[in-house]
């Protein structure tokens, strides 16, 4: 392909052997005050890449814990199954069969890949790839149960050799994504899960979400030589099909894109709101209740939105975010770890500092909040808050009841041209295109679609547009309607068909969330065409749409439910994250639907949430007493991350002061590297620079700054000294990444 290899020629010009030394600063205050600065002031981030926030959930848990939590027993204790394929068994459990045939949970294989885990698999990659993993389709329904709501919010990342896995799944509570890592997963071993240091997690993910590379995927199995490469091992890869190409890549990618905008709607929902309390109650009421039509119309509108959320909007878009608001990028670049390569095998996959993660990415987009466009987005993502099976039971019980209690119906009349065309085997095609004349107080009405019948039978179809003007808003036109069944009658010239319409084994519904009833199409066969076959004429006809109002009770609850935020007897509309388990079910249950089972906000009966180093928080209290200056500075912008009892990222700073010396000693090579390329240009540098740029942004310090500031100086200094007692001469930078950056000593003994 072309981008393929105008990427490769890339590639080749920046290669270096290499694994990332991940290293970033605690953002703590620091005394050279020289080296500080403030970040430029901009728009802000929905997730700042600078403020990883605190290692343990501030309140509920992650989705995973969920999954893996079982209650038998007191207390409830993690139970992760083993091999992975009983874990990704598991979590299938939980999904839907995917429509289009793949697995509900995908799996791609990256033997040279971009995680803390890549170098696991050396000398042989290709037999122990990295297995990355995502959930992308909804819950499966159960009686008693409302699922949870897995899609998009799931991330696995599995390395044997390692015997780790790395774990991002969404906190529904505490609105954000958290990570964990699930530790001895092997045969025999006794997995056991902990929350990680986002300090370290956040280098890379930048968006504090899933992250994955841009097309054409060239580290996965999608690409042809990898995927051969893996089938020579002559491995099963845990039951995951070699040979997908890029469909299960692309669902991956497209999956991380969505759960990236989470953040933003957050955002939103929680400060976008903010106003006098019956405000902002009212603001969160009218986009869940908008979210609830648009979810309930196929995604196709909503009605109109009540609380003035358009004005509350605008005005905190002029006090918050006056700049817009960044949205962060969940895309790493496309890399191919096979360019550089004359065969299969090797020390290791090089990443040059291009395709480094820890490298900061631009935003990807920045959003004007007082737009329109914004609010429209918005609302659309908030409704993927709300399970598929929550809009089927609220689609049913909705319907169901509007007829028991005579709800209110319309019917709506437009105007239009019919064509009947016989086929073959007394088969007959219908044609209309239908459209009435808008007046000052209604909108055009539209309607456009085709059917096939065979004698009074209709047997399939598709109603391509309906609008019908009153009562939805502009948003609430209606495209490709399924025409399930029916039948046709005929009473001389003049002809009539009822048809049945569903859109995914729902109801049909407006924009105003309303339920589109009925459709019956009636026209005459009275003037030939041009052969004399009424059969092959345009004939004048009519439709007429029936409309059951059966949402009226949504918000009636709905309204019910703003009130009891503003009495403080609930929080579904307060400033908390939007929640799935706390709105749903109280809008079920003041629709009097049957109770259900509602997931993932309630962690009393999870097990303690815990970190393998629980002291990893804040690494700086733990120092070791040390007269070193210069040991002061390493504790002071390293220990974030290499302060730890793991050796991924390397813990050259665990131990006594007498050990540390000597990893520092024997890291000297890669230190010297990282910390020189400082001086260089960004677009020269062969490798990211320590501490990175984000680790920087969050001790208020400018790059700028620190390149010319005394504490970098002062690091580089220790370095070179360590250099010059090995030899007479001290290497510069580059001659020791001619040697290749994986070739030099590692940091641990």
């Amino acid at each position: 392909m072309s981008e393929r290899a105008t990427s490769s020629l890339q590639r080749c010009r920046a290669a270096f052997a290499g694994l990332v030394l991940v290293v970033l600063a605690h953002a703590m205050t620091h005394p050279g005050a020289q080296a500080e600065a403030s970040v430029a002031p901009g728009p802000d981030w929905a997730v700042d890449p600078a403020a990883a926030g605190q290692n343990l959930p501030p309140v509920g848990r992650s989705l995973f814990d969920y999954l893996v939590t079982h209650e038998r027993g007191d207390p409830a204790a993690y139970e992760v199954p083993f091999p992975i394929s009983a874990l990704i068994a598991r979590i299938e459990a939980e999904l839907q069969p995917d429509a289009a045939g793949v697995p509900s949970v995908k799996a791609v294989l990256i033997p040279f890949g971009r995680s803390l885990q890549r170098a696991a698999g050396t000398p042989d990659f290709f037999a122990y790839p990295r297995v990355v993993l995502a959930a992308d389709v909804e819950p499966r329904p159960a009686p008693a149960h409302a699922g949870r709501l897995v899609k998009d919010r799931l991330y696995l990342g599995y390395h044997e050799k390692a015997e780790v896995i790395e774990v991002i799944s969404y906190n529904e509570a505490a609105g954000r994504f958290e990570f964990q890592v699930v530790k001895d997963y092997r045969a025999g071993g006794s997995p056991k899960v902990y929350y990680a240091n986002r300090t370290i997690c956040i280098a890379c993910h930048q968006n504090a979400g899933p992250i994955f590379s841009r097309q054409v995927w060239d580290e996965t199995n999608a690409n042809p030589r990898v995927a051969a490469a893996l089938s020579r091992r002559g491995r099963a890869f845990y039951g995951i099909e070699l040979q997908r190409g890029v469909d299960v890549p692309y669902a991956v990618d497209n999956a991380t894109d969505r759960a990236n905008l989470y953040s933003a709607y957050q955002t939103l929902w929680r400060r976008g709101c903010d106003a006098d309390p019956v405000r902002a109650v009212r603001c969160r009421a009218a986009l869940y209740t908008a979210a609830l039509q648009y979810r309930l119309s196929g995604r196709q509108g909503y009605g109109e939105l009540r609380g003035n959320v358009a004005d509350v909007l605008a005005l905190n878009a002029r006090t918050s975010w006056p700049a817009g608001l960044h949205i962060a990028n969940p895309d790493i670049p496309n890399r191919d770890p096979l360019v550089e390569r004359v065969n299969d095998a090797g020390e290791s996959a090089s990443v040059p500092a291009a395709f480094d993660p820890l490298t900061p990415r631009p935003p990807l987009e920045t959003w004007d909040v007082a737009a329109p466009s914004t609010l429209a987005r918005l609302v659309a993502g908030l409704s993927q808050f709300i399970a598929e099976a929550d809009a089927l039971r609220l689609d049913e019980h909705l319907y169901r009841h509007g007829v028991a209690r005579h709800a209110g119906r319309s019917t709506h009349r437009i105007a239009c041209t019919v064509r009947r065309t016989s086929t073959y085997a007394r088969h007959d095609r219908v044609d209309f295109e239908c459209r009435s004349r808008a007046t000052d107080s209604v909108p055009s009405m539209q309607a456009r679609g085709r059917f096939y019948s065979r004698s009074a039978r209709v047997r399939d179809g598709t109603l391509d547009h309906l609008a019908l003007g009153d009562g939805a808003s502009p948003q609430g036109k209606l495209h490709d309607i399924e025409i399930t069944g029916g039948h046709v009658a005929r009473h001389g010239s003049h002809w009539s068909a009822t048809l049945r319409i569903a859109r995914n084994g729902m109801h049909v519904r407006r924009g105003d969330g309303n339920a589109v009833e009925s459709l019956r199409l009636e026209w005459d066969d009275t003037r030939p065409s041009a052969s004399g076959d009424p059969a092959n004429a345009d004939a004048n006809g009519r439709v007429l749409v029936g409309v059951l109002d059966d949402f009226a009770p949504v918000h009636a609850a709905v309204d019910a439910m703003a009130q009891e935020t503003v009495a403080g007897t609930m929080d579904a509309f307060s400033s908390a994250p939007f929640r799935r388990a706390v709105a749903m079910r109280a809008l079920f249950e003041r629709l009097r639907m049957p109770p259900l089972e509602w997931c993932c906000v309630d962690d009393s009966r999870m097990p303690p949430a815990a970190m393998e180093s629980p002291d990893s928080a804040s690494p700086m209290l733990r120092a070791p007493d040390t007269r070193s200056d210069a040991l002061q500075s390493f504790y002071r912008y390293c220990a974030a991350c290499h302060l730890s009892a793991d050796r991924s990222p390397p813990n050259f700073l665990h131990g006594a002061p007498a050990v540390v010396a000597a990893n520092l000693a024997h890291c000297a090579q890669r230190l010297y590297v990282r910390l020189s390329v400082w001086q260089q240009r960004p677009e020269r540098r062969a490798k990211t620079p320590m501490p990175p740029v984000y680790a920087l942004h969050g001790m208020r310090i400018a790059p700028a700054a620190w390149r010319d500031s005394a504490e970098l100086s002062a690091l580089r200094g220790y370095v070179e000294r360590l250099l010059r007692a090995e030899s007479s001469k001290l290497p510069q930078p580059e001659e020791l990444l001619s040697l290749g950056y994986e070739n030099l000593r590692g940091c641990l003994p």
